[in-house]
């Protein structure tokens, strides 16, 4: 079957990588990209570990394992697929120069006769671990031959609703690993019951909840360091109390219609920290919130520290909803922590956002209906159903969760700390 595939991948070489690239800039783009493997050559002719991820929450996934084999001298293959993850790839590279072969996954790019786009050509690790769900017939093939092939945060909840052909193909993928740590319990039944795969060769376990950890421990340093002389934003929320304020993460503009309930007219403050932070989108959104005649700020970086202390003392004078817009990029994680009521955005579009930061940081959370993307939404029913609530109506959501009483009961930190060196024992790393 293998063979089959190389077959057509040399048929469709011509087509994909000098024909249709003609009429599509985007595919364009992504050769460029992938032809950065000619000019970035590792420095280390061999690794120990191989990690392949396709994005940024991937990279966080694998990220406390890649920073613990560092630490420990030894040396990885990192494997990226998306342009998106790029530069914190490269951050890698930088910081373990002498430790890290770094190669962009060939999508448009493969030739099988190539030894700089035929992974199987420079794939050079004894233990290989995927993340998620790129199960690329070259990684597959790759992995069956290894010392160990391991799967990371496997995510099968919606395995049981796909076609047989789907499911067929993906069963083969999964049995192809050696070990597997699933993302939830739904996704360790699945594979021990539907897959039969023996059940000492699965955990469960999410590492980005280390990461958050460690986020939020580093939450005060961070704070300084990206809002500088406007600092006072931090101690102004802290002096507020929970049942009057709530923050609103990855928000979208759409979801403005949240702001059609009567609670406008109470002394509350909404802290907005938008999904795209572009100038023309904060203005669009300014203008939805003040043609619902709510009060509305926009805190970046551009105001000082005087006019800051200005809107601050005036916002004291109005008793009405306040809505702050916080144009701050790389603080929502540390800035769930001042508060213990989060509305994460992404529900009524395509998927949730991160629904994890807010849960470990201690909020109650609320979202719209699109969670089926989400093993975070999984993970957190299972563990403390009572800590997130899927809504269908915006207009309903502000009321409900500043008015439940509902506090998250998790103490995470001991758990994992001592589940995550276990993890580490079961992969032998």
């Amino acid at each position: 079957m293998f063979k089959l595939y190389l077959l057509i991948r040399v048929l469709l070489f011509p087509l994909i990588r000098y024909v249709l690239p003609l009429f599509s800039k985007t595919l364009r783009d992504r050769i460029e990209f992938e032809q950065k493997n000619l000019v970035h050559l590792p420095a280390i002719k061999k690794a120990e570990y191989g990690f392949e991820v396709s994005s940024e929450g991937e990279l966080e996934q694998v990220k406390v394992l890649i920073n613990h084999l560092l630490e420990n001298k030894k040396t990885i293959e990192l494997i990226f697929c998306s342009p998106s993850v790029e530069r914190q790839c490269e951050l890698i590279l930088k910081n373990y120069p002498s430790q890290v072969r770094l190669y962009r996954y060939p999508l448009l790019c493969f030739n099988p006769f190539s030894s700089q786009f035929n992974p199987l050509k420079w794939i050079s690790c004894d233990v290989l671990l995927l993340c998620r769900y790129d199960f690329f017939q070259e990684l597959i093939f790759s992995g069956r031959k290894k010392t160990s092939f391991y799967l990371l945060a496997a995510n099968l909840d919606t395995y049981l609703s796909k076609n047989l052909l789907v499911q067929k193909y993906l069963m083969s993928c999964y049995k192809s690993f050696h070990k597997i740590i699933a993302s939830t319990e739904t996704s360790k039944q699945v594979l021990h019951e539907h897959l039969a795969i023996a059940s000492d060769c699965i955990e469960v376990y999410d590492f980005r909840i280390n990461q958050i950890m460690k986020r939020l421990n580093e939450a005060n340093v961070t704070f300084k360091k990206v809002f500088k002389e406007n600092i006072e934003l931090v101690n102004f929320i802290k002096s507020l109390k929970h049942d009057k304020k709530i923050i609103m993460g990855s928000f979208w503009n759409h979801e403005v219609d949240l702001f059609a309930t009567p609670l406008v007219n109470q002394d509350i403050n909404v802290f907005i920290y938008p999904h795209k932070l572009d100038q023309k989108n904060i203005l669009e959104l300014t203008k939805l919130l003040e043609q619902r005649d709510i009060y509305t700020l926009t805190i970046s970086d551009s105001l000082s520290s005087l006019e800051l202390k200005e809107s601050l003392e005036n916002s004291k004078t109005i008793e009405k909803m306040k809505v702050w817009i916080i144009n701050y990029k790389g603080v929502l994680c540390e800035s769930y922590s001042l508060f213990q009521s989060a509305y994460v955005g992404g529900g009524f579009g395509e998927s949730i956002h991160s629904v994890l930061e807010p849960y470990v940081a201690g909020n109650t959370i609320a979202c719209g209906p699109k969670t089926f993307r989400s093993t975070e939404y999984s993970y957190i029913k299972y563990q403390e159903p009572e800590a997130i609530k899927k809504f269908h109506q915006m207009d309903v959501i502000l009321e409900n969760i500043l008015d439940d009483k509902y506090r998250v009961q998790a103490n995470l930190k001991s758990d994992f700390d001592t589940k995550q060196d276990e993890l580490f024992k079961f992969l032998g790393i």
